[in-house]
């Protein structure tokens, strides 16, 4: 517990909580980091903490009172963003500026073609790897930002 509490919810758990909610003005509350539980679950046995495997057992005892079992017991599930659905219609503005094939090329590092292939695709509603194009579009802002500090290759 000592280990958890400092190392990876401090320097990283807290850390992405906290940027993630202030980021969109909201004040996130941690209830089960209250010093009270957290010195009262020093004290508890290990036995109870983990049972069977289980790493949750004593505080999924205590939800089985207000929450249905199939809550309880389901997998853990990421929270995933729909990047198609954004990028392909909301969104789908913040490719086209990047996205042209003179500033595709201004690097000569990039597959052009590849590109504006699967940027059609995207905007055709096209089951396509939106990942990818996000990637290049991110790349293609970095360039755009310190293309200036790169030097070019000397022969």
């Amino acid at each position: 517990m000592l280990h958890d509490y400092h190392i990876p919810l401090i320097d990283n758990i807290l850390v992405m909580t906290d940027r993630a909610t202030m980021s969109v003005s909201i004040e996130g509350r941690e209830p089960l980091l209250d010093h009270r539980i957290a010195e009262f679950m020093a004290q508890v046995p290990i036995e109870l903490k983990y049972k069977d495997g289980d790493k949750k057992y004593l505080i999924k005892k205590v939800l089985a009172r207000y929450l249905p079992e199939s809550m309880i017991e389901r997998p853990k599930k990421g929270f995933g963003i729909p990047m198609l659905e954004w990028f392909g219609r909301d969104l789908r503005h913040i490719f086209a500026k990047d996205f042209q094939q003179h500033k595709l090329k201004q690097h000569n590092l990039l597959n052009t073609k590849y590109i504006q292939k699967q940027h059609k695709k995207l905007l055709n509603n096209k089951e396509i790897n939106v990942r990818r194009l996000w990637l290049v579009l991110v790349f293609q802002i970095w360039y755009k930002k310190y293309k200036k500090y790169i030097s070019e290759p000397t022969n």
